[in-house]
């Protein structure tokens, strides 16, 4: 899995999954003996898939659990100086062209229970969301 360059808005920061056609891409493997099933569809600007297979043992079921390790303050954004006018027409404007974004660096795990309660934790991934400086130009 390759998480987006920083958080989504769809999703909890540590649960999205970039796909990149040729490089970077989400891979799925099933351990079970079974065979699984996934339905996938699209309702407005959402997908959905559902996974179907055999139920796990001890009516078990798993959940995804993020913890927040730290929050790293976005730099101050740069300011640039449009001299020819590029990006900003008027004298005394302004425009932001990349945004300041916080960064993140945060664990996700799968937890797993079994006949209702937790029966253990496994590390999945560590993440780190780079913060971003912006960059706004002025005239």
């Amino acid at each position: 899995r390759y998480h987006h360059s920083f958080p989504v808005s769809y999703l909890p920061a540590g649960r999205d999954a970039t796909v990149s056609y040729g490089s970077a891409d989400f891979k799925f493997r099933n351990n079970r003996k079974t065979p699984v099933f996934f339905h996938t569809y699209r309702k407005g600007n959402l997908v959905y898939v559902d996974l179907y297979g055999e139920p796990v043992p001890n009516s078990g079921s798993y959940k995804l659990v993020t913890d927040l390790l730290e929050t790293i303050p976005a730099p101050e954004p740069k300011k640039v100086l449009d001299t020819k006018g590029k990006y900003v027409a008027a004298s005394g404007g302004q425009k932001v062209h990349v945004k300041s974004r916080t960064g993140y660096r945060l664990n996700t795990y799968r937890v797993k229970y079994e006949n209702g309660k937790q029966v253990s934790t496994e590390l999945l991934c560590r993440n780190f969301y780079q913060p971003i400086q912006g960059i706004i130009y002025y005239r």
